[in-house]
């Protein structure tokens, strides 16, 4: 295993990341903070993840009004990629629920942008999705 980061280095890491997608966002009126607390505190408001560094590896906790639901994981890129493709998906749901596609095919639509965004992030992010989308059995090319 790698060796893991702190705290500060998550928040960081995964920020700028999220900064990188930010353009295509703001062009299309989505854009909103990336919404995740790094620390290992007890959020004040429900639905929110906070993410944190232990030794066993990356922790994602999210609280709904009744449970706390946690995700540890091991690989930095694995985790990052989940943090932001939770965002991305969100946002892109957010873009469909803007713009009317009648004669579009809407599954079409909506992985194309998430593609788009996780471009301007890196490569590897847009590999992994592609993978992702793949396992659907949703035809891109």
């Amino acid at each position: 295993m790698k060796k893991i980061i702190n705290n500060a280095q998550l928040e960081k890491h995964i920020n700028g990341l999220y900064e990188k997608a930010r353009p295509i966002l703001e062009k299309d009126s989505i854009y909103e903070p990336l919404g995740v607390i790094f620390n290992d505190t007890k959020p004040f408001n429900f639905y929110t993840s906070y993410c944190f560094v232990k030794q066993d590896g990356y922790h994602e906790v999210f609280y709904d009004t009744r449970k706390a639901y946690e995700t540890v994981v091991k690989d930095l890129d694995e985790f990052t990629y989940r943090i932001l493709a939770t965002k991305i998906s969100n946002l892109v749901i957010k873009y469909m629920s803007q713009h009317s596609f009648e004669e579009q095919d809407r599954c079409r639509v909506f992985f194309e942008k998430e593609l788009e965004i996780f471009g301007a992030i890196g490569r590897k992010f847009v590999k992994r999705k592609k993978e992702e989308i793949k396992k659907t059995g949703y035809p891109l090319d």
